[in-house]
């Protein structure tokens, strides 16, 4: 019984900040309906985001704006995931007949691993796609030939990663550019069966620092970025 009634108070708990009394934040033109800054750690945001793994982190400032800075082992694991989006807000790509739209602002300030220094994952109950990073390009999972070059360790570079209602193909845009820099493929979810995004060092090799000024996510539309 006290169980049921955790598990109620915490539905309207988070049905509040996502229900339809949330007001959403606007990211360059784009109503994201969860946005974590680094004011606070991602667990202790709302909604909290689980952590999985161990590493160091640490929230610091940079160019005036504050940042979450993790660093990890190419043999460990440390990433943050919202599993069975929060108030039924799941991202299913074949039926939802919405799209999925996420966007992070990140830096890649070293790599110690051969699969890249991060990756970033979104997977409904039936399809998965991830896109890894390092600090000198973006590629599709298990694909480094396709490997796209962008100096991700120079400076803060904005990441849109779109999926549409159909959920065939995941975009990625970089700064807003409308022309999608690389496309990505599905693949059939076979690990579990929930619907999660997730960002962070996945492990499989990967390890290093990463610096983030956001990460956001809305599952109310396919939002590519729009010529100015």
């Amino acid at each position: 019984m006290i169980r049921q009634l955790s598990g109620i108070v915490l539905g309207i708990i988070f049905g509040f900040f996502l229900g339809a009394s949330c007001v959403a934040e606007n990211i360059d033109g784009v109503d994201f309906d969860v946005v974590y800054r680094p004011h606070v750690f991602p667990e202790q945001a709302v909604p909290p985001w689980k952590r999985v793994g161990r590493g160091q982190r640490e929230l610091v400032t940079v160019d005036g704006q504050p940042t979450l800075q993790m660093t990890s082992e190419p043999a460990g694991t440390d990433y943050y995931e919202i599993s069975d989006l929060i108030a039924g807000e799941t991202p299913n790509f074949l039926e939802s007949g919405k799209g999925l739209t996420m966007e992070c602002s990140l830096r890649v300030d070293s790599q110690d691993g051969n699969n890249g220094a991060i990756a970033i994952r979104v997977s409904d109950k039936n399809w998965l796609f991830i896109l890894q990073c390092d600090r000198d390009g973006i590629w599709p999972y298990k694909r480094l030939k396709e490997k796209v070059p962008i100096s991700l360790s120079e400076k803060f570079h904005q990441l849109r990663l779109v999926v549409p209602p159909e959920g065939d193909v995941l975009s990625v845009y970089v700064d807003g550019n409308p022309e999608a820099l690389l496309r990505i493929l599905r693949h059939a979810n076979k690990e579990d069966s929930q619907s999660h995004i997730a960002w962070g060092d996945m492990g499989a090799s990967m390890g290093g620092q990463s610096t983030w000024q956001y990460f956001a996510f809305t599952t109310h539309g396919a939002f590519p970025p729009i010529k100015p």
